[in-house]
């Protein structure tokens, strides 16, 4: 676990995901969330919401699915 405080450049990239995976109906936390993530590098998220799941593999992200 990584805490990351939140930037504008995060915020904005969220908009922009938000915007780019219409497919997805992304909450704004979970569109910061993606923003952060891959502000971060990271090749992988954990999650147990269905529609982060599938906009985090619309990015190339994998995902670890938990219940």
């Amino acid at each position: 676990l990584e805490v990351c405080p939140l930037d504008d450049g995060h915020a904005l990239d969220a908009i922009g995901l938000a915007g780019r995976l219409r497919g997805h109906p992304l909450r704004s936390l979970d569109a910061l969330h993606l923003a952060i993530a891959r502000s971060l590098g990271a090749g992988q998220i954990a999650t147990a919401d269905r529609v982060l799941a599938q906009a985090a593999t619309a990015l190339g992200m994998k995902v670890a699915p938990f219940d």
